[in-house]
């Protein structure tokens, strides 16, 4: 309830603060200030059904629709190259850019990696079971995003994609490859790529001189940002968004958020974030099957990045990012999958009643343990992935599986039964039970 409680906090807040950026862009454009905020309403409201729908589904069955999500994914990502609108020199949406099918492929492609890695874990060591196909499908989807181009969404997935191998069976010598060859295939792309060279060189140029006239968006920001203080200026009164700060209603959201609610609304809302990455980190490590973990890790580390490259990029820490702040930017793409994603999150907190053992022999919802990972794991300071039959103990009031069901029910019939037992040597000892 913990981690449902800050979702919908988030969500919520999210939803003021697409009004609060768009009413004066809605009201120019479409004669009233709720034409764009009913608009993500209704995203709000598919995303709330279907995270309600995903925490209800038992999370086991997503292990069966691995490879139909993977090919649903391709698809749709190939099909932007060919039908997908082009908005601002982009081309990453379908159906008038109402819907960003790479939002989707991160959550798709969290599913399908756990899936891979779970069912792998004997051969993660080796270089052709192991590194070499992983790195291809991953590889292919990401490309796709960079073909759009959009090389902050492929930059996420691809943190997240390095942290769920590094989090398997797989070596650091592997990991080390394999994050090597990503950052020279990103650097590639950036110094071919003209709107990320030139994002390159004007955050280069802001750190010797941030008053240039080429950082008009990072000036403005600072400004946005500085004239918040601690308490800001209240819902709605920032007048930085008025025809000054760039596209306010998505990367620089959280300037807005600053400048209308203070420094205490940026602790708060980072704070909601804190406590969805613990809620996260702690379903990973006590979920009963590595499929689980792998997918809450996944999840996790997704908000967290995209959270942490805008809010960098705002304080001009990184160049300047195009990823939309989770729950606060403006886009039903990327609200319906965070949802969606959180709804799983649930689930894997409620624990799996879908047998897995054909696919993962060493989950624990089989009945095995899987030391080697947890004694890996715990030598490397990550997760350990705990094998504990008492998933109440993380997470009080989830529902476990049928298994678990059974031994706790066993367990306290034995109980009462020694407690007789116990009581009737008391009475036997002082004479009061015939022998």
């Amino acid at each position: 309830m913990v981690l449902v409680g800050a979702v919908l906090l988030l969500a919520v807040l999210g939803q003021i603060m697409v009004y609060s950026t768009t009413f004066y862009w809605s009201y120019t454009s479409y004669g009233s200030p709720f034409t764009i905020f009913l608009g993500q309403l209704r995203w709000f409201a598919l995303g709330i059904i279907g995270f309600v729908a995903f925490a209800w589904i038992d999370y086991g069955l997503f292990r069966r629709w691995a490879v139909p999500v993977l090919v649903l994914v391709f698809s749709s990502l190939l099909l932007i190259i060919f039908i997908g609108s082009r908005v601002f020199g982009a081309q990453r949406s379908l159906f008038d850019g109402s819907v960003q099918p790479s939002e989707f492929a991160k959550l798709g492609m969290v599913l399908y990696a756990a899936a891979w890695l779970a069912g792998r874990r004997t051969e993660l060591r080796t270089f052709s079971e192991g590194m070499l196909p992983y790195g291809v499908v991953i590889g292919i989807i990401i490309g796709l995003v960079l073909m759009q181009p959009d090389l902050s969404t492929a930059f996420v997935l691809s943190v997240v994609m390095l942290t769920m191998y590094f989090m398997s069976e797989a070596s650091i010598s592997q990991f080390v490859t394999v994050l090597l060859t990503f950052a020279i295939l990103f650097a590639l792309m950036i110094n071919f790529n003209q709107h990320s060279s030139e994002r390159l060189a004007t955050f280069l140029a802001s750190l010797n001189d941030p008053l240039t006239a080429e950082n008009y968006h990072i000036r403005q920001l600072m400004l946005t940002m500085a004239g918040g203080g601690w308490l800001g200026h209240g819902i709605g009164a920032s007048y930085q968004k008025f025809a000054y700060l760039p596209t306010p209603h998505t990367d620089s959201v959280i300037a807005v958020l600053v400048d209308e609610t203070g420094i205490f609304g940026l602790i708060f809302f980072l704070g909601l974030i804190g406590v969805f990455v613990w809620r996260g980190i702690r379903i990973a490590m006590a979920a009963k099957s590595s499929f689980g973990a792998y997918i809450a890790v996944g999840i996790t580390v997704w908000v967290a990045v995209q959270t942490m490259m805008n809010l960098f990029s705002v304080l001009a820490m990184i160049p300047f990012t195009g990823v939309p702040v989770p729950f606060l930017s403006l886009g039903g793409s990327s609200l319906v999958s965070l949802l969606l994603a959180c709804g799983v999150l649930v689930s894997i907190s409620r624990g799996s009643n879908v047998d897995v053992r054909t696919a993962d022999a060493d989950d624990d919802d089989a009945g095995i343990r899987e030391p080697k990972t947890a004694r890996r794991i715990q030598r490397n300071g990550q997760f350990a992935f705990l094998a504990s039959h008492d998933l109440s103990r993380w997470n009080r009031g989830t529902r476990a599986s049928s298994t678990e069901r059974a031994q706790s029910a066993w367990g306290k019939v034995r109980a009462r039964a020694e407690r007789v037992r116990r009581e009737l040597r008391k009475r036997t000892s002082r004479g009061t039970v015939r022998r």
